[in-house]
């Protein structure tokens, strides 16, 4: 019997939630906080640096004169942060719904839409993505990460997947359990065998796949797009460092790419 729906499970969980981990390496060190009009950026060594919108830096609240080049590495690096925030909760949130839609089909179709396990799943995806918002976002657009929050892995941190795909693994042997139960009913009753189980399940394995595919391709575009984003701004925020006196230990962001272009 091939057990399409468990590897099915596996594969949705791991490729969305991972996005592109093994390309792209981001790392805070340091506090980021964000709002529509200002940028305010804490050291390991507690000095505050803040870029307002209109891109004025301060030190410690001490204004600082920039040259025009290096007020264009200050412009860029408020820009791709900017840019980067939005994005980082959408790809978040697509990943997650991508996620529910794949996993709450897969074990709706095996168990039925109204079995107690399918509320179950449903309520662990509501209650992540809610999780998600409340840590990292608030409604009038305040978006603060820091590096606590990504000390075990990258810049929005793996520690809520973690725990996300603890509840879903938990929710998913509860499920195979009773998959596993109903087909040993079905089969002493005659009604399919084992060879017709795995036949139908790999049949609606390749469907969902296909279904997907295109989703989970615009999500890892996205991750890409940001990785992208990140990189640029540690280099802004590189030549910051060399060249504005004041910013030499400023290092909130450490970013490797494989594909980046610059």
């Amino acid at each position: 019997m091939k057990l399409t729906a468990i590897a099915l499970l596996l594969l949705t969980t791991s490729s969305v939630l991972a996005h592109s981990d093994t390309d792209c390496d981001i790392n805070i060190n340091g506090d980021l906080e964000y709002t529509p009009t200002l940028l305010t950026l804490t050291q390991t060594n507690g000095d505050v640096v803040t870029i307002s919108k209109d891109h004025d830096l301060t030190i410690n609240r001490e204004a600082v004169s920039l040259t025009a080049r290096q007020q264009e590495w200050v412009s860029g690096y408020y820009d791709s942060i900017s840019e980067a925030v939005p994005l980082t909760m959408t790809l978040a949130s697509d990943a997650l719904s991508l996620a529910n839609s794949a996993l709450i089909e897969t074990f709706g179709q095996l168990l039925g839409e109204d079995d107690e396990l399918i509320q179950d799943f449903q309520t662990a995806f509501d209650d992540m993505r809610s999780e998600l918002k409340q840590k990292f976002e608030s409604k009038d657009g305040h978006f603060k990460i820091t590096r606590h929050d990504t000390k075990e892995s990258g810049w929005t941190g793996q520690a809520w997947a973690s725990e996300f795909e603890q509840r879903i693994e938990d929710l998913a042997e509860r499920a195979t359990g009773r998959i596993l139960m109903s087909l040993g009913a079905q089969m002493l009753s005659g009604e399919e065998s084992m060879e017709d189980f795995g036949e139908r399940m790999e049949a609606f394995g390749e469907d969902m796949e296909q279904r997907i595919e295109g989703q989970a391709d615009a999500i890892e575009t996205k991750a890409e797009d940001l990785c992208e984003i990140l990189y640029q701004a540690d280099h802004y925020e590189n030549k910051l460092q060399d060249h504005v006196t004041g910013l030499e230990q400023f290092n909130i962001l450490n970013v490797k790419s494989d594909s980046s272009k610059m």
